[in-house]
């Protein structure tokens, strides 16, 4: 790998002899282009391999956390806020590709494990046009993702209470682990659209968002953050073809 990255192990996926797992001995950075080379690795018929591809680190929302590493979070608190029974927000990390948004989320607690766990009971406001005065609310929310699903507010939220009556086409919505815990990440795609007229949810280079944990019963016991909202504006990411050696 190229810029001095030491290829420690590569290991044969089992459930799939044309992938290789490879481990390095030191993090890759964000945003930086590596370029792979691939050199004597004979195939069945003995012939070598000398080819390379390019790729950049990126996220995989797959329940474990240590493709992270290396990114500041864009909140944190230092201490539980005291209510029980609902998400309790520690710290929220986002970044992005071409493709998609990614949250990590850590938890000082959660909702009782018979109840469920994140994101269930809890309310994720994104304005997603970075304009308060447009959509649903003092923050200007274009959609609302709530335990898991996802409705339009463009509109200011007219068609019932604080929805519109739509939902979110092509958001590819993935949350991990399936499971009782204080960690958890998700993606939403960057290519989602409004159900009411198919113009795309994200057409800014930032968004602001806020996230409500809920207990059981719908009531708001924890805000991230307490006051205001959050906001992120876009990574470059580099454009590279998939790597496919």
């Amino acid at each position: 790998v190229s810029g001095g990255v030491a290829v420690l192990s590569a290991v044969q996926n089992p459930n799939n002899a044309a992938q290789v797992t490879l481990t390095t001995g030191v993090a890759m950075n964000f945003g930086t282009v590596y370029t792979l080379s691939v050199n004597g690795v004979k195939d069945l018929f003995g012939n070598a391999s000398h080819v390379s591809g390019q790729f950049a680190r990126d996220i995989t929302v797959d329940g474990s956390f240590d493709d992270w590493a290396g990114l500041t979070p864009v909140y944190t608190t230092s201490a539980p806020s005291g209510n029980v029974n609902a998400a309790d927000f520690e710290a929220i990390y986002v970044y992005n590709d071409a493709n998609y948004y990614y949250f990590y989320v850590q938890l000082w607690t959660d909702i009782l494990p018979s109840a469920g766990q994140f994101p269930s009971y809890v309310n994720m406001f994104f304005d997603t046009d970075d304009n308060s005065g447009t959509g649903y609310g003092a923050i200007g929310s274009e959609m609302l993702i709530q335990s898991g699903y996802a409705y339009q507010q463009k509109d200011g939220g007219i068609g019932n209470g604080f929805v519109d009556g739509f939902g979110i086409n092509g958001l590819n919505w993935l949350c991990l682990p399936q499971s009782p815990g204080t960690n958890f990440e998700f993606q939403l795609s960057r290519t989602a659209t409004f159900g009411e007229d198919g113009t795309p949810v994200f057409t800014a280079s930032s968004f602001n968002f806020l996230f409500q944990g809920m207990n059981p019963s719908f009531q708001v016991q924890n805000s991230a953050p307490p006051f205001g909202i959050l906001s992120y504006t876009n990574a470059a990411f580099p454009a590279v073809a998939s790597l496919s050696l």
